[in-house]
């Protein structure tokens, strides 16, 4: 399991990191990731990230965990266990709102006064 987020800065690369690979999968496809080096930040995916950003936003504002919601429904049926490059519901890949989306939520995990 990934170590528990210290900040909004560490939950904002974790929603980074998995829209960089929700990008990739709806632009470019499958892609294969060296499994026998799983404690590697890099071949962490959504079903080991999601949970810990949920846990962590589900205390913050109710803004910031509506877009999130949003933004874990759509993580969560990337589906990259699988080879295939259809999502778990079927539905299409929305990259664009995706991407809108998690810079919004980033720059508001980011840019918080404090």
């Amino acid at each position: 399991m990934p170590p528990e987020p210290a900040d909004d800065t560490d939950i904002a690369g974790l929603i980074a990191y998995l829209n960089m690979q929700y990008q990739f999968r709806a632009y470019v496809g499958t892609y294969e990731l060296p499994w026998e080096m799983k404690s590697a930040f890099v071949l962490w995916d959504e079903v080991r990230l999601v949970p810990v950003i949920d846990a962590y936003l589900a205390d913050s504002d109710s803004g910031r965990y509506g877009r999130w919601k949003f933004l874990k429904s759509s993580f969560m049926d990337m589906n990259s266990g699988s080879a295939t490059l259809a999502t778990v519901s079927g539905k299409p890949y929305a990259p664009v709102a995706m991407d809108f989306h998690a810079r919004a939520l980033i720059s508001d995990l980011l840019l918080q006064d404090d």
